[in-house]
């Protein structure tokens, strides 16, 4: 694999970039928050005041439920086999995973920043692709609202599910709802996740510990495939 600083300067798309998530000699902006695309496209986020609560929304109302989700499942760890909460957490990250890219493929690919839908979800991914470290700049909320929001539903069931049936039912659907439950953590925190793959500068030592375990995705593994995307 040909490293970072063997790629010719260039052909590599100079970015308004403070952390370095390019090598490229500077020259004119073609992407960055100089980039007249990116300035609309983040205004239009400022304007949507109804955005924003709905993010403070999905983000609260997710982190109850995990809390409570979680404290259940830890509570009745005694009826667990180690091993099921091993796979299902597993399973529950892979699938997460998969998830993520599928969405972010579909909202570069298909749709406009037009109308609700293209305003409120598609136009985040519209802006990634002309100024890439925005997403270090934006705020818990703007950076983490959807992926929080989309994960209440199903947690949701899964409480549903604990409240309403039987000890033995929940014994038998344990290994399930600890899968929705690593499946909800790993959604939720996917765009926080993508944010500290493209901060190289003040991140937290666990962070950069989870990122050399490849736990979560590793700052210098997605600035290869970035560029490569640019190329």
């Amino acid at each position: 694999m040909t490293s970072i600083d063997e790629y010719d300067a260039n052909a590599t798309m100079p970015e308004d970039d403070p952390n370095g998530n390019t090598n490229a000699a500077p020259g004119p902006n073609r992407w960055g928050k100089s980039h007249a695309g990116a300035q609309e496209l983040q205004k239009m986020y400022g304007e949507m005041k109804w955005k924003r609560r709905s993010e403070v929304f999905g983000i609260s109302a997710a982190i109850i439920t995990f809390i409570i989700q979680g404290t259940l499942l830890i509570t009745g760890i005694h009826n667990d086999v180690w091993w099921h909460i091993f796979i299902s957490l597993f399973i529950g990250a892979l699938v997460a995973d998969f998830i993520s890219g599928l969405v972010h493929w579909a909202a570069d690919t298909w749709g406009s920043v037009e109308g609700v839908i293209g305003k409120g979800f598609i136009r985040s991914f519209r802006e990634h692709h002309v100024d890439p470290v925005a997403i270090t700049r934006h705020d818990f909320i703007e950076c983490n609202g959807d992926n929080f929001l989309v994960t209440v539903p199903f947690m949701v069931t899964a409480l549903y599910l604990q409240f309403t049936g039987n000890e033995e039912t929940i014994r038998e659907w344990r290994p399930h709802l600890w899968f929705l439950f690593s499946l909800g953590i790993y959604v939720a925190m996917t765009n926080q996740i993508h944010k500290w793959s493209h901060t190289w500068t003040t991140l937290p030592k666990w962070v950069e510990f989870l990122q050399r375990a490849h736990i979560i995705l590793p700052r210098w593994h997605h600035k290869v495939i970035f560029l490569d995307r640019m190329i």
